[in-house]
């Protein structure tokens, strides 16, 4: 389409196009591209905004209302509503404060929510009184209709919350209820407050962080009882946990489940109760010393395994890994494990070299390989980078040089599908000379990228002069940075 096009669009159509748009670059390309002074009010604030966003606060296709946005930008926000399909309220404290101090048009809280709550998708709830209390945030909450995601931290009259987020006009689908390091979230009755929202047929993930309740049986009861139910969080909430275990089964089977727990045994059972045979996505931590080798023994019942997150102190058995069919749809790992036998380092390794889907790869294992078995890790690097993996983070404690001469000969034999990043994590530089063949592997692969954070105190820059004469030599790229080593081939 030619500019006199699209200045022919009448302002609606052109920002129902831009809402059609996924990338902030082509939305920012379009809007740059158009005569200002021809720009709906709204596309224009638009424009503006994105010429100031970052990476790490991405402002298309939904932007983030909170404390970490100065008022200038707020403003922008507030100006460019029309062209947002939907917003997410990080903190409705500091909304509610802008609000009343902004220079430009006035609108109490209230007032925002009455006219743009449809498009308000996700909201955080801090433990921060809002200005009229609980009974004003009721009614915000129930006029922000398009909610599907609300995050509670421990407040009075939590049960407010919930009922302005079931009302009939309301598809909350996730809920988090979570409270920060020293505190918790304590209720008296789980059910008086959870039951409403797990009634409503649109409850699809349940989020526990540091939850307690007298009624432990009935809560697990009712979580059993709700079809709906695709993912489970908790995190410190091993009451919850306990009751799952000796209650009623859960209707459906899980998708997602992620656990934090200093129960070891508690999680035993969960696992042993739970249908694991869809679950795609699965996040165990285990805060206890003991062995949790079960963690490993559940790999066989996950045909569907799409991304795994497994830290604990030990994992002394590890047969069943061996009798477990590969992972085809395997796409994330990660494994921190402090104590484990070379035997159970193989498995895993071999385990996860199956899939064809491996996109990152973290491995944290205290115990480092042998000379003899550093074979078996090159083998392993090949096949990640066959698979198409883009990130690697492997700690080898000892035989580092070993490690990089393995990635070395593995880059050298298997082409990367992406731009791949590896990082040979906690490294003792004995000889530099040792990095040459590594160097020289790296330069033969465009966009390859290998970070390598030292250990003990050893900085690289006492090197530097040696390093980056090295790195030349090979036309590749060299920083130092605080304790990190990072070389990267350039993209062709």
């Amino acid at each position: 389409m030619t500019e006199t096009s699209f200045l022919a669009m009448s302002p609606d159509v052109l920002v129902r196009l831009v809402q059609c748009m996924a990338s902030p670059a082509d939305v920012t390309a379009l809007l740059r591209a158009l005569p200002l002074h021809a720009l709906p009010a709204p596309l224009a604030a638009l424009r503006e905004l994105l010429a100031r966003q970052c990476e790490q606060h991405p402002l298309w296709p939904q932007p983030c209302l909170d404390d970490s946005m100065d008022a200038a930008m707020m403003d922008l926000v507030l100006a460019a509503m029309p062209s947002f399909t939907t917003i997410r309220v990080g903190n409705l404290v500091a909304l509610q404060q802008h609000l009343a101090t902004r220079s430009g048009p006035t609108m109490n809280l209230l007032g925002f929510a009455a006219q743009w709550g449809h498009k308000v998708a996700s909201v955080t709830v801090l433990s921060e009184e809002l200005g009229g209390g609980t009974d004003v945030l009721g009614s915000v909450l129930e006029l922000c209709t398009g909610l599907h995601h609300v995050e509670v931290q421990p407040r009075d009259k939590p049960e407010r919350i919930i009922r302005a987020i079931t009302t009939r006009a309301h598809h909350v689908r996730r809920l988090d209820l979570f409270a920060d390091d020293g505190d918790c979230f304590d209720v008296d009755d789980g059910v008086a407050l959870l039951g409403p929202w797990l009634r409503t047929g649109y409850a699809t993930h349940l989020s526990l962080w540091r939850f307690e309740t007298e009624d432990n049986d009935m809560l697990a009861a009712a979580l059993a009882a709700t079809p709906t139910l695709q993912s489970l969080e908790f995190v410190l909430a091993d009451g919850v946990i306990s009751s799952l275990t000796s209650g009623p089964r859960l209707t459906r089977p899980l998708t997602r489940l992620r656990v934090r727990t200093s129960s070891i045994e508690g999680l035993r059972q969960l696992l042993h109760r739970l249908d694991l045979s869809v679950m795609t996505h699965l996040d165990l931590e285990v805060f206890a010393f003991g062995d949790s080798s079960f963690l490993a023994a559940v790999l066989p019942r996950l045909p569907r395994l799409e991304e795994i997150s497994l830290v604990c102190t030990s994992l002394a058995d590890t047969s069943a890994v061996k009798q477990a069919a590969g992972p085809s749809s395997l796409r994330v790992v990660t494994l921190n494990v402090f104590e484990a036998s070379s035997g159970t380092r193989l498995a895993l390794l071999d385990w996860i070299s199956t899939s064809r889907c491996l996109e990152s790869v973290t491995w944290g294992f205290w115990s480092s390989f042998s000379g003899r078995e550093m074979g078996r890790v090159g083998g392993a690097f090949r096949r990640w980078i066959e698979a198409g993996v883009h990130f690697v983070r492997f700690t080898q404690a000892e035989g580092n040089d070993l490690c990089m001469r393995e990635l070395a000969t593995a880059l050298t034999v298997a082409t990367p599908r992406l731009p791949l990043r590896f990082e040979l994590a906690d490294q003792r530089l004995e000889d530099v000379a040792a990095l040459d063949g590594l160097f020289k592997a790296v330069a033969m692969r465009p966009g390859v990228t290998v970070s390598m954070p030292f250990g003990g105190g050893q900085s690289p820059q006492v090197h530097g002069a040696v390093l980056h004469e090295l790195a030349s030599q090979h036309g590749l790229g060299l920083e130092l940075k605080d304790n990190t080593l990072v070389v990267s081939s350039r993209i062709a």
